[in-house]
Order: C-alpha cells, then sequence, then structure tokens
C-alpha cells in the first residue's frame, strides 16, 4: 500500500490550526520551498496563520545549522522564529 500521501503535513491541515512559522532555503533539495509555499497556501485557505521565510541560497541542513549557536551567522533563521513567537498574543503571558 502506497503510504506516501500520509507523510506529507499538507495533506494533514485539519483545524483547529496551530500558528506556524515555515522556514525555507530557496537552495533547499530535501524540502522544496514550493512545498513550504503551497503548505502556507492551504493553511491560510483553513482559517490558519501562517508566517514564511525564505532564505537566499540557503539548503535545508543550512537553514537548520543556523539555528545552533556557533552557526547563527550562517543565517537569521533564529532571529526569526523568535520575532514569530514574540508575535503571538499569548507571548507575553
Amino acid at each position: 500500500m502506497e503510504r506516501r500521501p500520509d507523510t506529507q503535513p499538507i495533506n494533514h491541515v485539519a483545524t483547529p490550526l496551530p500558528p506556524l512559522f515555515l522556514a525555507t532555503g530557496t537552495a533547499d533539495k530535501t524540502v522544496l520551498p514550493r512545498n513550504s509555499r503551497n503548505l502556507a497556501a492551504r493553511v491560510r485557505e483553513a482559517g490558519g496563520t501562517v508566517r514564511t521565510a525564505e532564505y537566499q541560497g540557503m539548503g535545508h541542513i543550512r537553514t537548520v545549522a543556523a539555528l545552533a549557536a556557533p552557526l547563527r551567522w550562517l543565517g537569521p533563521v533564529l532571529d526569526d522564529v523568535d520575532a514569530f513567537l514574540e508575535s503571538l498574543p499569548d507571548a507575553g503571558s
């Protein structure tokens, strides 16, 4: 039995939806940037809140690695995640 559709987040968008931050590198070959864009569109269509960020020239590993303290110089990923979290309504609670 083919289970690939079950592995795709876009096939599991259902309410209620948590706020989402989707980060992708424009050079990502593991999760293509269009997948993040399509997921964001589906979430918005369902009434959810989503913020996307695309990091120019970065691939999958570099985007994730930029979250680590010694590698934050690779890109502003952590700052963008932090800004997103701070923007949520209950962030100050």
